[in-house]
């Protein structure tokens, strides 16, 4: 990476993000600032083009792409409302609650309905009915998205971080075993 030449005004809201990440990952796991730190450069470095200054706007670019303290902590800070609406507007098809195909857990989502098994019964009782096509026609057109019991801007970057570990660690593991087995044979 190169180095980058930084506007004061830019530096300081930097310094100010990066402290406050500190503040609240640093006891849990040094390396999660670190990680942050590392795509943050990453993503200047797409911005902006060989021998350009970093300004203000460089830097609150790069905060909203890789997310505000509050939305990567899930810890509110006195200026941030919390809000209760998950929904974004949009309907999807709810990858973590799949009977058939999402398409009644998505609505059941976009409509509030806690209970997704009301949704499902409705389609059930509608089944060789027009909505039927109704529910063939949704489930080619939505996309499909996490939506769980949390939505996903909620869900704290440590243990989307965890996760991912586990997983690779799961996937070199089975590398490993293939390998072992194909250098036994």
């Amino acid at each position: 990476m190169r180095p980058f030449i930084i506007d004061e005004d830019a530096y300081q809201e930097l310094r100010h993000y990066l402290d406050q990440l500190e503040a609240i990952f640093n006891a849990e796991d040094p390396s999660i600032v670190t990680d942050i730190e590392y795509r943050f450069a990453e993503i200047l470095q797409e911005k902006i083009g060989p021998n350009q200054i970093v300004t203000l706007q460089h830097i609150q670019a790069g905060i909203e792409q890789v997310g505000t303290v509050e939305s990567i902590s899930n810890e509110p800070t006195s200026n941030q409302e919390s809000t209760t609406s998950s929904n974004d507007g949009r309907l999807y098809r709810d990858e973590d609650h799949v009977l058939v195909s999402g398409v009644s857990s998505g609505i059941a989502h976009y409509l509030g309905i806690k209970e997704k098994i009301i949704v499902r019964l409705i389609f059930a009782f509608t089944l060789f009915t027009p909505f039927t096509l109704i529910y063939l026609v949704l489930w080619a057109i939505l996309p499909t998205k996490r939506l769980g019991s949390v939505p996903m801007g909620k869900f704290r970057l440590n243990d989307i971080i965890s996760e991912m570990i586990r997983e690779v660690k799961l996937a070199i593991s089975s590398l490993n075993q293939k390998f072992n087995r194909s250098t036994s044979n």
